[in-house]
C-alpha cells in the first residue's frame, strides 16, 4: 500500500545488525531515515559508536519518481532490481528468471501514499539532518555513472 515499516521494526532490525559490526567495517543504509524518530536514533546510535558517517539525499522531482518507477522490474526467482527503459526486457540477467512489476510500483495511489509521506515524513529528516552539519545532497536527475561516481567520491573521503 505504499506505507512505511513502523519505527520499531525498523529499530529493532538495526540495533541487532550494528551489534554485529566490528570497528572497521563500512555501512551503506538505504532508505533507513524516513522518520523523525528512526533518523534521531541511527545518528545517536553512530555518534554513541564513534563511526564517521555522512548521509545522502537523492534528489529527484516527483515526475522523475513516477517514471522511474513505471520503468522498474524485479526477478521474481532472486529479487534483484532492473529499470526496463524499453519495457523489452522480460528475464533476468544474473539468473533467467521472470521480470515483473511490484503491485505498489504499478498503483497509482500507492506512490501517491509513498510521496506524500516522504512530504509529511521524510522532509523534516532532510532539514534535521542539514542543521546537524551530515548530510549531501546529490543531484539524481543525472546519467547514473556520474551519480555513482560522486557516491563514491564521498565514501572514499
Amino acid at each position: 500500500h505504499g506505507l512505511l515499516v513502523a519505527d520499531e521494526v525498523v529499530s529493532g532490525l538495526r540495533g541487532v545488525f550494528m551489534a554485529t559490526l566490528g570497528e572497521n567495517d563500512m555501512i551503506l543504509w538505504d532508505g533507513c531515515l524516513r522518520r523523525i524518530g528512526q533518523t534521531q536514533q541511527i545518528i545517536a546510535q553512530m555518534r554513541a559508536k564513534q563511526r564517521d558517517f555522512i548521509v545522502v539525499n537523492f534528489q529527484i522531482t516527483e515526475e522523475e519518481v513516477y517514471k522511474r518507477l513505471s520503468w522498474r522490474k524485479i526477478c521474481s526467482q532472486c529479487g534483484k532490481s532492473f529499470s526496463v527503459l524499453d519495457g523489452t526486457m522480460e528475464h533476468c540477467n544474473a539468473c533467467g528468471g521472470v521480470l515483473i512489476r511490484r503491485n505498489d510500483d504499478e498503483d497509482v495511489e500507492a506512490i501517491k501514499s509513498r510521496i506524500s509521506a516522504f512530504h509529511e515524513d521524510t522532509e523534516p529528516c532532510i532539514t534535521w539532518l542539514r542543521n546537524e552539519g551530515v548530510l549531501v545532497d546529490i543531484d539524481a536527475m543525472r546519467d547514473p555513472q556520474e551519480i555513482f561516481q560522486d557516491l563514491l567520491r564521498l565514501i572514499e573521503k
